[in-house]
C-alpha cells in the first residue's frame, strides 16, 4: 500500500496483512471490505487478488492449505442465487467474494430494495464467523445505509494498467459520524501502526483462481443476458396481447352499440336496410343487415327482427 508519509521499504505492509493481523488475532474478529468502480476499473481482479493473498497468510498462521480458506466455490458472481449459494456454505475463517453484486437487477424496479434487505441481513449474521467478506459493485448505492455502517474498508478503483497487470484503488476506512442533525458515514484514510495509507495496488490474481472465475462469470453473464432478453421479449409480447384485447373490446362495444341502435330504429318503424344505415351513423360500424342480426343474437338483445 502507498503511504502519505515517507517510509522505509521494510515498513510497508499489504492490505492482506492488515486483514490477517485482525482476523487471526484470536479476538473473534471479522472484516468486510467493499470495492466500487466503473466497469473495467479492475474491481473483480482486485477482489480476487486480495482474497488469494489473505488465504496465503491464513494458511501460514493457522495451518492447512490456502484453498481451504479461499477457492472458486467461495465466489458469488453477479446474481442473488449465487449470493445465497455462498451464504449457505460459509465456514469459520473462510474468505468469501461477492463479485459485481447488483449487476443482475440494475433496471428492475424493486430489485435494489430487495437486495439491500438481503445484503443487510447477510452482513449482520456474517460477523460471528471470523471471516473476510469482500464485495464489489459498480456503485455503493447497492449496499444501503445500514449495511454501509457494517463495512470496515472501502476501496474505490481509480485506474488499471492491463499491460502491466496492475490496478490501483483509493483506500479508506468506513466510520459513522454523529452530529446534531443525525449521522453520516465518513471515509478517512487507513492508519496502521502510526502510518497513514491512502492507496493500495493489486497484481493479477493467479491463473488457478482467475481463469475458472472468468469462465464462470462469462457463463453466468451469458445466461443473465439471455434471460433479460427473454423477459423483454415476453413483456413486449404481453403488451401486444393486451393491446389486441383492448382493440377487440372496443370493436365489440361498437358492434353492440350498432346492434342496439338498429333495434331502436326498427322499433320506430324503419325498414331493415334503413335502420342498419342509421345505426352505422351512430356506431361508426359499417356492416350488412345479416351481420347486425347475428350480433343481436350474440349480444342477446331483445327485439323483433324484421
Amino acid at each position: 500500500m502507498k503511504s502519505l508519509k515517507k517510509f522505509k521499504p521494510e515498513e510497508t505492509i499489504t492490505l492482506a496483512e492488515i486483514v490477517a493481523d485482525k482476523i487471526c488475532s484470536g479476538h473473534n474478529q471479522h472484516m468486510i471490505i467493499f470495492l466500487e468502480g466503473k466497469t473495467g476499473a479492475g474491481k473483480s481482479n482486485a477482489a480476487n487478488r486480495l482474497c488469494y493473498d489473505t488465504s496465503l497468510l491464513f494458511a501460514e498462521r493457522m495451518g492447512g492449505r490456502p484453498e481451504d480458506y479461499y477457492n472458486v466455490d467461495h465466489i458469488a458472481v453477479m446474481t442473488m442465487e449465487e449470493v445465497f449459494r455462498v451464504a449457505k456454505n460459509m465456514k469459520k475463517f473462510g474468505i468469501y467474494n461477492l463479485d459485481d453484486i447488483g449487476a443482475e437487477g440494475m433496471t428492475a424496479r424493486n430489485w435494489q430494495s430487495d437486495v439491500n434487505e438481503v445484503m443487510t441481513k447477510l452482513l449482520q449474521t456474517f460477523r460471528t464467523k471470523n471471516n473476510l467478506l469482500v464485495m464489489s459493485s459498480p456503485s455503493r448505492d447497492f449496499v444501503d445505509k445500514i449495511a454501509r455502517t457494517l463495512l470496515h474498508y472501502k476501496i474505490t478503483m481509480v485506474k488499471a494498467w492491463y499491460d502491466r497487470g496492475i490496478s490501483l484503488g483509493k483506500l479508506s476506512t468506513v466510520q459513522k459520524m454523529y452530529h446534531k442533525d443525525g449521522s453520516n458515514n465518513i471515509y478517512p484514510f487507513v492508519r496502521h501502526k502510526g502510518v497513514v495509507y491512502n492507496y493500495t495496488a493489486f497484481k493479477l490474481a493467479p491463473d488457478h483462481i482467475r481463469k475458472p472465475y472468468e469462465a464462470k462469470r462469462d457463463r453466468l453473464e451469458e445466461e443473465m443476458n439471455s434471460r433479460s432478453m427473454q423477459e423483454a421479449q415476453d413483456k413486449m409480447n404481453g403488451t401486444k396481447d393486451e393491446m389486441k384485447t383492448v382493440q377487440n373490446e372496443i370493436k365489440s362495444s361498437k358492434k353492440f352499440a350498432h346492434a342496439q341502435a338498429y333495434v331502436d330504429f326498427l322499433s320506430q318503424g324503419y325498414k331493415s336496410s334503413e335502420a342498419n344505415n342509421l345505426a352505422s351513423g351512430v356506431s361508426g360500424v359499417k356492416q350488412t343487415v345479416r351481420t347486425t342480426q347475428y350480433d343481436i343474437k350474440k349480444f342477446q338483445i331483445n327485439a323483433h327482427v324484421q
